[in-house]
């Protein structure tokens, strides 16, 4: 059984109010990309008001915030396919070179399910756990979640991987069904502070990065399943 991506997103953090004090210049550089764009304000958890842009354009969407930028792409695909996402990242990079963008962390979230129709989840649970003895019988979700340190290309990430009983729909067909719910977060560590990214060279990491939570979803779903 394969795994089906619903949405992938890719994140370079640092500080970026020299690109939204220039939104002229900003949409000027993005417009071989025919998006639609979007002024707006935002907080922090502090209550500081910072300025924000979204640029939309069917299923993919990018967002600059003051000290993030957020490349998302929404989509029902198949696992493997991947050449789609990284072409739109490699895009955006192109466009932003003039503005140099440069980073100290940088992530990947990728969500996918599977389907669940027999309860793979809950009866893998049971028999690891014994779920109905020890908790009570008839449960109807269970969670989890590891978090294991990699390295990719000489630097530390977070590889955390989460799944979890669910359901997914069809919004033309209205059709709903069970489903197991993955996600993979990849991201650097949060305590290296040295703006040692850039753009258009992160993505020889997104590159790794999607290919490690490929094989984590893939992995996860043949163990379930088998």
């Amino acid at each position: 059984m394969k795994a089906t991506i619903i949405s992938n997103s890719f994140s370079i953090f640092g500080e970026y109010s020299y690109i939204l004090n220039n939104q002229n210049k900003l949409v000027d550089s993005l417009k071989e990309l025919n998006f639609r764009a979007e002024v707006g304000k935002e907080r922090d958890n502090k209550g500081n008001e910072f300025s924000c842009m979204r640029f939309l354009k069917n299923n993919k969407v990018l967002i600059f915030h003051h000290n993030r930028i957020d490349v998302n792409q929404n989509a029902v695909i198949e696992i493997k396919a991947e050449d789609d996402f990284i072409d739109f990242v490699k895009e955006v990079a192109y466009c932003l070179s003039d503005f140099n963008v440069k980073g100290n962390r940088i992530a990947y979230n990728e969500m996918t399910f599977a389907d669940n129709a027999y309860n793979y989840l809950l009866i893998g649970a049971n028999l690891a756990f014994n779920i109905d003895n020890n908790y009570g019988k008839n449960a109807d979700e269970f969670m989890m979640r590891l978090n294991h340190k990699t390295l990719i290309d000489n630097e530390e990430f977070n590889s955390i991987l989460s799944f979890q009983d669910g359901v997914v729909g069809n919004n033309k067909t209205k059709e709903q069904k069970k489903a197991i719910m993955i996600s993979n977060d990849i991201n650097t560590l949060f305590q290296n502070k040295e703006m040692r990214f850039e753009l258009d060279s992160a993505i020889n990491y997104l590159e790794k990065m999607m290919t490690l939570a490929a094989e984590r979803t893939q992995k996860t779903v043949d163990l379930l399943t088998q």
